[in-house]
């Protein structure tokens, strides 16, 4: 596995971060012991970097995991929506309390989407800015789907690290391209920030051609890391072996290619139609506020996915 100083943190990280929202409650909602054993061979293989947030649920795996195979070998991630000095307090006590561990290695503003959020949010970044003085915290940062929010941390002294939405086609983006993404993102890169990506996958909608996306963003030098979440042994062992330049094994590509995928609609869809106008196969569709899928119509080409402003819709 390589590994990556993550900007000026201090922090090294495997170039493959383990993105545990796919295994809370949230999506797959595996047990405490399959979900701490998928993690175990994730850093089996290398993987030392486990991002979370107090919304997915998924704490509890990675305390699991410190008293497997220790705190000092990891480095993890944690998020909140907290806006002000009180609820960003209680949201790191709350993580180290799930987490039974004295430090969290990065705390982050939670979805970001611009300077004027982050303005917004200025007494949260404050209070993580006092934790890291005090040790609790070790660096602070934003994560984000917006280019806007990328352009401003760049002017933000106290942000360490940046948590962007990118891929090679810009699912997701909520404000622009894939290009004026990874302009921004390199911006910051120069500013001695730290950043690692997420949804390189576009959500699920681009698993199909899944070599070409993680070589283009392995071939990113910005990226210190890659999050990607995975549900299953063969996904963790085919992706440990492309991030490490190895050729994965014909039995797990096999399995993987083997497994259905489905059109999954998040709760917080917003039911606003536009997917709805771009799907093909007429898939899609309206009904008392809630958008619905038609299994039998849906191919999972990924033209919904690659509209929707909230990223609710996912292939799974």
């Amino acid at each position: 596995m390589d590994y990556r100083v993550l900007g000026t943190s201090g922090l090294t990280v495997s170039r493959l971060c383990y993105g545990t929202l796919t295994i809370g409650p949230l999506q797959a909602r595996l047990s405490l012991a399959d979900g701490t054993y998928l993690l175990e061979a994730a850093f089996a293989r290398g993987v030392n970097f486990f991002d979370s947030a107090e919304s997915y649920g998924t704490y509890p795996y990675l305390k699991a995991l410190i008293q497997k195979v220790g705190r000092h070998n990891l480095v993890l991630t944690g998020k909140s929506y907290a806006a002000d000095a009180k609820q960003a307090q209680q949201a790191v006590t709350d993580a180290l309390r799930a987490l039974d561990t004295d430090y969290i290695d990065i705390f982050l503003l939670h979805e970001q989407l611009s300077e004027s959020t982050l303005r917004g949010h200025a007494e949260a970044l404050q209070t993580y800015v006092q934790l890291k003085q005090q040790g609790y915290v070790r660096a602070v940062g934003i994560s984000t789907h917006h280019i806007a929010a990328v352009q401003a941390a760049v002017m933000h002294a106290d942000i360490d690290v940046v948590h962007p939405l990118y891929n090679i086609q810009g699912y997701g983006i909520q404000d622009g391209n894939a290009a004026r993404m990874l302009a921004a993102i390199e911006e910051n890169v120069q500013m001695g920030k730290g950043v690692y990506a997420m949804k390189v996958l576009g959500g699920g909608h681009l698993i199909p051609d899944y070599s070409s996306a993680f070589a283009h963003v392995l071939g990113i030098d910005s990226f210190a890391s890659i999050a990607v979440g995975m549900q299953s042994l063969q996904e963790i062992a085919v992706n440990t072996a492309l991030f490490t330049h190895k050729q994965p094994s014909p039995y797990d590509l096999r399995w993987l290619a083997q497994q259905p995928r489905r059109l999954h609609i998040e709760d917080y869809c917003q039911a606003c139609g536009l997917c709805v106008a771009v799907c093909p196969t007429k898939a899609l569709h309206i009904d008392g506020g809630k958008l619905h899928v038609n299994y039998d119509s849906c191919f999972t080409c990924g033209y919904c996915g690659k509209v929707c402003p909230h990223m609710a819709l996912k292939v799974l």
